[in-house]
């Protein structure tokens, strides 16, 4: 009836079978470790570009918004009719990540961070102007250039950035290449 299993090489073939010798789970023990560090490595990298991707988005977005609310001729509350009521700024403090936006003046002053592990590179002041038909943005210090660059990294680790490219007439573009 069972006759098969009489004749097959299995059962002499597990019979000399003693597992794996303490070398071998060593060694494979190793390469998993080493595997894993190097795949670990990789993902904290790209966690980092992440961030500070994310981190540059959302501050052009803020400075599009900003534009945006010059453009409308939105005046900061109490601030009355003067044209510098809808002229606004957005100041950025180096090695933080904290910036604020305001009217030229002072009023509607309001305080944002980007998101945990990001930091501007330097400081800057963003200014926004509608003067029709077009937003002026001007940053200070200047580069001098028709596009400015704003660079926003990843704490103390200067490899890990992403740009934000601003030009004379409010295009903004976000990159991790020159400008």
């Amino acid at each position: 009836m069972f006759s098969f299993f009489r004749h097959s090489p299995l059962p002499q073939l597990l019979r000399g079978s003693r597992g794996f010798s303490l070398i071998e789970a060593v060694v494979t023990v190793t390469i998993i470790g080493i595997l894993s560090s190097i795949a670990l490595a990789g993902m904290s990298n790209v966690r980092r570009a992440s961030i500070v991707k994310n981190a540059a988005n959302e501050f052009a977005g803020r400075l599009r918004e900003t534009i945006t609310l010059s453009q409308s001729g939105v005046k900061a509350a109490g601030c009355g009719t003067t044209p510098q009521c809808s002229q606004y700024r957005l100041t950025v403090t180096a090695n933080s990540p904290a910036y604020t936006r305001d009217t030229v003046n002072g009023f509607d002053l309001a305080s944002h961070t980007l998101p945990a592990g990001a930091v501007f590179a330097d400081a800057r002041t963003i200014t926004v102007r509608y003067r029709p038909p077009v937003a002026n943005v001007t940053m200070s210090p200047s580069g001098g250039g028709p596009i400015e660059t704003l660079r926003i990294q990843h704490g103390a680790d200067a490899t890990r950035y992403a740009l934000v490219c601003i030009g004379v007439l409010g295009n903004i573009e976000v990159t991790q290449t020159a400008c």
